[in-house]
């Protein structure tokens, strides 16, 4: 069989000097490639990036996963482009797509100004919402359920990749058995109805080009609009997800650990581009404090486990509060099922506490900039929590 694989045009790759490119779509290249030939691929990312991990589209038009060892079928209920007439349409599909996002974006924008929030109805006890960021350039649906009372844990959920779109609805069908209670309550774990926190479920829109750099900064940004608003214990600030929620958790754990109290990866890994290609000690220093709990299936086919693998050595090695879950079996569509459902996963989400914050370069030469005689540690914080509420990129209506 034959094969297409999508690089990106900028990526100095070996891999593109070795097999011939079938086309070239807005800044990406089609390789092509045979059944013969997957070894000698295997060869270069082994070289390139040290693990063998790559996405082919199938002249059957399935999407594929190339590992060390096999091919696997990574989604079979979509049919690919291949040819370069199908790749042409599917990429003018998703620029309108793209296009129609940021006629919506400019709408919100021009009506609201650079941030806001836009109410709609509600589904139970969660109301929706639309945030707007001028500052990271994009637009998400949400929902958010207060707790009843103040002083409460906030919990920021990140959807899986099948739940992406605007109909801000998706998300909170995803996990029955996961943290969402009034839904599925013949699911329940228990204890978790009786539970009181704050839960966030921001929304990716489908068809964007969001980074999740940007996006998880943006989640960032609402979750603090949030946690003001419900009076949330700011030391009991949780990030989860599974899949490419699982992802997102790992970009907010890597780029905001300062902030999480604790973050629960659930068949994600943590990407190149937030964090380095090769995942070392060096690279996850500053994530040893915060507690983490991953979970991943070894046969998983759409998210390889091999990542969280590295990433659970390294944080191991260095004395992090690390658990890790590591089953073989679920593949990569029954492993949350089996985790919500096995694991006390809740016991130990809701005591984990952000105890002391750790200094950022910023603060430190603040610090030792200001510090004169009679100068307190009281001002100081006050002084730190003045900026962050300048820095702040929203507001909630």
């Amino acid at each position: 069989m034959k094969y297409r694989m999508l690089i990106d045009r900028k990526d100095r790759t070996e891999l593109a000097d070795v097999f011939p490119t079938a086309g070239e779509i807005e800044g990406y290249r089609l390789l092509e490639l045979s059944d013969a030939e997957l070894d000698k691929a295997r060869a270069i990312m082994r070289k390139e990036i040290g693990r063998v991990d790559g996405l082919l589209y199938a002249e059957d038009r399935h999407l594929y996963r190339l590992t060390a060892d096999r091919v696997v079928l990574a989604e079979k209920y979509e049919k690919w482009p291949f040819t370069n007439a199908e790749w042409e349409r599917f990429q003018q599909k998703g620029n309108k797509k793209t296009a129609k996002q940021k006629q919506k974006l400019d709408a919100l924008l021009a009506k609201y100004g650079e941030d806001a929030g836009e109410e709609r109805a509600s589904v139970l006890s969660y109301k929706p919402g639309v945030y707007v960021s001028k500052t990271h350039g994009l637009w998400l649906p949400y929902r958010v359920k207060y707790a009843k009372n103040p002083g409460q844990p906030l919990l920021v959920f990140f959807h899986g990749g099948g739940s992406t779109g605007e109909d801000n609805l998706r998300p909170m069908w995803e996990y029955r058995n996961g943290p969402f209670p009034e839904l599925f309550p013949w699911r329940k774990r228990k204890g978790l109805l009786q539970r009181d926190f704050t839960v966030l479920i921001p929304q990716h829109p489908k068809y964007t080009d969001y980074e999740l750099s940007a996006y998880t900064a943006a989640v960032k940004d609402l979750s603090e609009m949030i946690a003001a608003d419900a009076k949330a214990d700011k030391n009991r600030i949780y990030c989860m997800g599974g899949s490419m929620g699982g992802r997102c958790t790992w970009v907010s754990a890597y780029l905001f650990p300062d902030y999480y109290a604790c973050a629960m990866p659930i068949m994600g890994d943590l990407p190149a581009g937030p964090a380095p290609k090769e995942l070392t000690p060096e690279a996850l220093e500053h994530l040893k404090d915060l507690p983490i709990w991953v979970s991943h299936s070894a046969d998983d086919p759409t998210v390889p486990i091999d990542r969280d693998d590295e990433a659970v050595a390294v944080l191991r090695q260095l004395g992090a509060p690390v658990r890790y879950t590591r089953v073989d079996g679920k593949g990569h569509h029954h492993l949350a099922s089996y985790f919500f459902e096995t694991e006390a996963w809740d016991e130990w989400l809701f005591t984990q506490k952000r105890q002391t914050l750790q200094k950022t370069r910023h603060e430190i030469s603040w610090f030792s900039f200001h510090i004169k005689k009679g100068s307190s540690r009281k001002s100081m914080g006050q002084t730190n929590r003045r900026v962050i509420r300048r820095q702040a990129s929203g507001v909630s209506l």
